[in-house]
């Protein structure tokens, strides 16, 4: 886990974070941080590459193509879920809330970009409020 997240990086965590990725890729952004975006854009898209490519091959072998979740065995469904939870270990540096200017992005989108290690929380390394 990143000092940015709070939970654990995962190939489920990385797909619900992707509708906040292609925001900020769609984002008019200093030159420096649209190359940072480019990056790690292109970084987590290889991971997400890998889990369809993964998924696609196990529901080729398994006949469950087109299946909804709630029509698999229970065992199908184990192994689903832990493709979903595979780990991720992140190999892109987090932008700062600054690097996206004053450029419009949905609470949902920000909170789904920091729980995928893209964005750093801001809120993470508040100082602490001391008692008087």
């Amino acid at each position: 886990m990143t000092k940015t997240q709070t939970k654990p990086l995962t190939i489920a965590t990385l797909l619900e974070a992707e509708k906040g990725i292609k925001a900020i890729q769609e984002m008019k952004l200093p030159a420096r941080t649209a190359l940072t975006v480019r990056t790690m854009s292109r970084k987590i898209a290889v991971h997400l590459d890998d889990y369809r490519q993964a998924l696609k091959a196990w529901a080729d072998s398994e006949g469950t193509e087109g299946k909804l979740i709630r029509d698999l065995t229970p065992e199908q469904q184990r192994y689903y879920s832990e493709l979903l939870l595979s780990p991720v270990e992140p190999d892109w540096t987090p932008l700062e809330g600054e690097d996206l200017g004053d450029a419009e992005i949905t609470p949902q989108e920000l909170e789904d970009l920091i729980q995928a290690g893209v964005l750093r929380d801001p809120d993470e390394e508040a100082p602490a409020i001391e008692p008087e």
